[in-house]
């Protein structure tokens, strides 16, 4: 009997290494890879977030080089690289937290017992980034630095913030609802 190979799960399209705990170290990781979706158009991963977390959750792992875009619309938390220094990020309602890393990253986060989660993220690997075309501009980002790591907070415009509330809430199904992902997860990128 030939077992049939494994499907590479959803989170190593951006991690080369993961693991999302609760506060008795348990795994989460598939609350939460539920909600996401790899979107061939434009080479990203979408990750739908719209829960009140029942315990603190904690992420490690090694992030692959690429973009990363949260429009976070309720919600708090924060990231940082696992060996410190520049580059930590923090995110509250309303707010678009961005993260480029120019190599693959250990990096840690936190989001506390109770945050409501509400946020749309989208998550760009640097192949992706590079058959768009955006290699220069991702790597702008950099210049200037000798960092591995750029990271901004940005308010939320209202036309991001409808983005994204779509994307949360879909106003479409099947392969309308994927066309309309494709479409925001462009826009806001």
């Amino acid at each position: 009997h030939i077992k049939p190979p494994l499907m590479p799960h959803i989170y190593q399209h951006i991690f080369e290494t993961f693991r999302v705990v609760g506060s008795d170290d348990g795994s989460v990781v598939d609350r939460f890879a539920d909600q996401a979706r790899w979107l061939d158009t434009p080479g990203c991963l979408f990750q739908r977030n719209n829960v009140v977390l029942s315990s603190q959750i904690r992420t490690e792992g090694v992030i692959k080089a690429g973009l990363f875009i949260s429009v976070v619309l309720k919600g708090s938390g924060s990231g940082r690289p696992r060996q410190g220094g520049a580059g930590s990020v923090h995110y509250s309602d309303d707010s678009i937290a961005v993260m480029a890393l120019r190599e693959p990253t250990a990096w840690e986060g936190d989001a506390p017992r109770g945050a409501h989660m509400q946020a749309a993220g989208i998550a760009f690997p640097l192949a992706s980034l590079e058959q768009l075309g955006l290699s220069r501009e991702f790597l702008e980002l950099f210049s200037g630095q000798d960092q591995n790591v750029f990271v901004a907070t940005l308010r939320a415009s209202p036309r991001v913030k409808a983005l994204a509330m779509e994307m949360i809430s879909p106003v479409a199904e099947g392969r309308a609802a994927e066309l309309l992902l494709s479409a925001h997860a462009t826009e806001i990128l």
